[in-house]
């Protein structure tokens, strides 16, 4: 991967990656911090996209502890709105 997603050659495929973490909160046992952000644009696109469809929500751990979701996203062409596809989360921390 290029150190800028925008000189990638649009000729391969590249990955961008996001991440879902969920932190209990220091002040209330019962309660979560939720921190979502991707390593570039198109990852942070494709993980406010991927929480917008409902059935994704059964792919999100569902332990009470703390917790942490990575997602791969393939582009091709650097364009944070048009990436190919979100793909399964690939690892659950």
């Amino acid at each position: 991967m290029p150190d800028c997603p925008g000189d990638a050659d649009p000729q391969h495929i590249q990955y961008d990656h996001s991440v879902i973490a969920r932190h209990r909160t220091l002040w209330a046992d019962d309660k979560y911090l939720f921190i979502m952000a991707g390593l570039n644009a198109i990852g942070t696109h494709a993980v406010s996209r991927f929480l917008s469809n409902l059935m994704n929500y059964r792919k999100l751990p569902r332990s009470q502890d703390d917790s942490v979701l990575l997602l791969r996203v393939s582009y091709r062409a650097y364009d944070p709105y048009r990436f190919l596809s979100e793909e399964e989360p690939f690892a659950e921390l």
